[in-house]
């Protein structure tokens, strides 16, 4: 188990077919193991660096409505 020094809530959507789906998979496991809340969402499609493709792929449309709860939540 990979132990965390920061346990603050993280936010993790990743799209499968990104090349560094396996890192944002790894980190979202890494907080479950050290019971650090994180908000993990993985689509199918949508590529690296999806938020700044305008209009958003269609698979991560809720990206931005996801972040702006999550944030929400932290207050």
């Amino acid at each position: 188990m990979v132990k965390l020094k920061v346990k603050t809530p993280a936010f993790v959507y990743v799209a499968g077919d990104d090349t560094w789906a396996p890192s944002a998979i790894a980190y979202a496991e890494a907080c479950r193991d050290n019971k650090v809340p994180c908000d993990f969402t993985k689509t199918e499609h949508g590529g690296h660096g999806f938020g700044l493709k305008l209009p958003l792929p269609q698979d991560v449309k809720d990206c931005p409505d996801k972040l702006h709860a999550f944030l929400d939540g932290l207050k």
